[in-house]
């Protein structure tokens, strides 16, 4: 499913090396994120959350599942739903990130 979703541009994926190690890359996400359950089903409304929080969603240790958090008068609905892996390697972070529309990610179980 994943192949014909990419295939019509509502699934992609990359891979970033970074310059920093895994630690402190999960706190500085830790420090845009806010943290709700993944299905981003929540009686807490994007704009209750606080705006110093850009993303909403959850990061453990090696994995985190965010998106970007609806402010209002947003007119951009699509915002993608990120899922990602964050492996280090000698002192330097490599992130695979898995980006899909959210709407379709309830449909195909993705």
């Amino acid at each position: 499913m994943n192949s014909f979703l990419k295939s019509i541009g509502l699934y992609s994926s990359l891979t970033i090396d970074l310059n920093i190690g895994s630690a402190e890359l999960i706190q500085r996400l830790w420090k845009v994120t806010y943290k709700t359950n993944t299905t981003f089903i929540s009686l807490e409304k994007d704009s209750s959350i606080p705006t110093r929080f850009e993303y909403r969603g959850m990061i453990d240790a090696n994995t985190f599942t965010i998106k970007r958090r609806a402010r209002l008068f947003d007119m951009n609905r699509n915002n993608p739903v990120f899922h990602g892996t964050i492996s280090d390697k000698n002192g330097l972070s490599s992130v695979s990130v898995e980006f899909s529309r959210q709407d379709f990610r309830f449909l195909t179980g993705l």
